[in-house]
This record gives C-alpha cells, sequence and structure tokens, in this order.
C-alpha cells in the first residue's frame, strides 16, 4: 500500500462519505451547533464593524477548514499506513504457519 494511492482513495471514496457519516454522528452534530451559535452571536457585531471585517473573519474560517480538511485526510492516510504496517507482518506469519 502507498500513500498516493490511499490519497486517490480517500478523495475518490472516503470524502463523499464523510458528510453521511457526520450528519448521523451526535457529537459532531453538537459541535457544529456550538460553532453555528457562536457565529450567529458575531453577526451583529461584523454588522457594525462592516462588510471589510466579515470579510476577514470569512477568511481566517476558510483558512481554518482548509487545515482540517488537510489534517482528517491525512491522519485517514497515516491510519491505513499503520493498520497495514501492524497486519501485513501477521499476515505473513499467519501464511508461514506461524513461524
Amino acid at each position: 500500500m502507498d500513500k498516493e494511492a490511499i490519497q486517490a482513495y480517500y478523495g475518490s471514496h472516503i470524502a463523499e462519505l464523510e458528510d453521511v457519516y457526520l450528519k448521523n454522528d451526535h457529537g459532531y452534530q453538537e459541535r457544529e451547533k456550538e460553532l453555528k451559535e457562536a457565529v450567529s452571536q458575531m453577526e451583529a457585531l461584523i454588522k457594525e464593524l462592516g462588510h471589510e471585517i466579515w470579510l476577514r473573519f470569512d477568511r481566517v474560517l476558510s483558512a481554518h477548514n482548509r487545515c482540517e480538511a488537510y489534517a482528517l485526510q491525512a491522519m485517514y492516510v497515516k491510519g491505513v499506513l499503520d493498520a497495514g504496517r501492524f497486519f501485513c507482518p501477521l499476515r505473513k506469519e499467519e501464511g508461514n504457519g506461524g513461524n
């Protein structure tokens, strides 16, 4: 298993399933609700300070979201590689009759 193949699989299969999984995950939904409430509380302040502040805030949130998405993919790839490193030697031992 190589990193590029896992990244390609992630990009074509896993990313689209994240939304389905996260929509049903109670912990994620609670955090999403908390985030929306926090942004909602800032809306009045942002309107008062002007559109330029909103654009800056939006850039910060967008950059943060890109970092989180990258971290999620990187950890997925690392997890698959780690699982391969752990289980492949066990399968080889199993194939050799435990030797």
